[in-house]
């Protein structure tokens, strides 16, 4: 079987179980991607010799049973209660998704992860690495939610935003995890 064949029976493959099972197709996908994400800071941004596999489990997990099911969610939100595709629509999802969802999720993500890490003073990491990682989020999140909003159809938002999350992961893993700066 020629390669393009290949990706084309995945892609069928994904498209149907995302149409029949959406919340669990975009759970297991959000999941493996935020692995990549955090595996990929550790091993490549941090330069870990070794992967710390609870905090790649943990990382995980929350990827599939936290965002996917947050984005899910939200993103079928803002179409219904801002429908159409016109340029202030999307404008206006966009400001929503980065001015209500962005600064609320960003510290339920971290702080859940560093809770099940077991760290110590989770609130404390939370505020060295807040608003850094929001102002990133911005710059990150904004072009590719107005790219996400206005072009791809509904159906296959979430499956973009994880495409994006891939580097957005490896940033969030690395700042949450980083060393506290003097």
């Amino acid at each position: 079987m020629q390669r393009s064949s290949v990706v084309g029976a995945l892609w069928a493959l994904y498209q149907h179980s995302l149409a029949t099972k959406p919340l669990p197709t975009k759970a297991a996908t959000s999941g493996l991607l935020a692995g990549m994400g955090d595996a990929t800071a550790q091993l490549a941004i941090e330069k870990k010799e070794l992967l710390d596999r609870k905090r790649l489990a943990i990382f995980t997990a929350l990827g599939g049973v936290l965002v996917a099911p947050a984005l899910h969610t939200w993103y079928a939100t803002l179409i219904h209660r801002i429908p159409g595709g016109a340029a202030l629509q999307v404008a206006k999802r966009v400001l929503c998704d980065q001015l209500l969802f962005a600064p609320l999720m960003l510290p339920t993500f971290m702080g859940t992860m560093l809770v099940l890490e077991g760290k110590p003073d989770p609130l404390a990491e939370i505020e060295r690495a807040y608003w850094p990682a929001l102002v990133t989020n911005w710059k990150i999140w904004t072009p590719a939610s107005t790219i996400n909003f206005g072009l791809v159809p509904p159906h296959l938002q979430v499956l973009f935003a994880n495409g994006v999350s891939f580097i957005w992961n490896s940033y969030l893993s690395y700042v949450t995890h980083a060393s506290k700066q003097p």
